[in-house]
């Protein structure tokens, strides 16, 4: 059998195309040529992970991110955020903030765990600690639109009226036209 060299950066290229437009088997089929002894492949394990949270097999997904993980690579923060995601889609808080927290420990700057910490501890209806993480992610990322906004919400929720005026103020300022915006005014 011939062994054909695939260019595997061109391939992972067009597979996000695939994904960005909904493609989730299109970008899966042409993941799948990515093997193990490519050097691209925790990148394209990245992007496959993603695929199949994309088509809400979200055990797919953890199991990907898990194998990712596996590997300590540049794209680790990835697969804890990937992972974390897939435990909260499938109402598994605790191992969700378990990801999370592996991942702050070994990234520790890390705003975007810091706001997937704070969705999680929303969803549990925990909301100091949603806030409390809400604040550590704007604090490593004062313009993180999406921590301003959650941020708003919540304590638009609990009644609190001016810090909720000011975090979604915020968000508008950073945010000022899109459908969340409208949301928000």
């Amino acid at each position: 059998s011939t062994n054909i060299l695939i260019n595997s950066s061109e391939i992972i290229t067009k597979s996000t195309e695939l994904y960005n437009n909904g493609n989730y088997d299109g970008a899966i089929e042409l993941l799948s040529q990515v093997t193990r002894n490519d050097s691209n492949y925790a990148w394209a394990l990245t992007e496959l992970a993603s695929s199949y949270a994309g088509k809400k097999e979200h055990k797919t997904a953890l199991q990907i991110s898990r194998e990712g993980l596996q590997l300590n690579s540049q794209y680790d923060l990835k697969f804890y955020t990937l992972a974390g995601n897939a435990y909260d889609e499938m109402d598994s808080t605790a191992k969700a903030l378990h990801m999370y927290n592996e991942g702050l420990k070994k990234f520790p700057l890390s705003y975007s765990l810091c706001f997937n910490s704070a969705l999680a501890y929303n969803r549990a209806d925990s909301l100091q600690k949603a806030i409390f993480y809400l604040h550590k992610a704007l604090d490593l990322n004062i313009y993180h639109a999406a921590s301003h906004y959650l941020l708003g919400l919540i304590y638009a929720d609990r009644g609190q009226i001016i810090p909720s005026m000011l975090a979604l103020e915020m968000f508008l300022i950073i945010e000022p036209s899109t459908t969340r915006s409208q949301n928000a005014v």
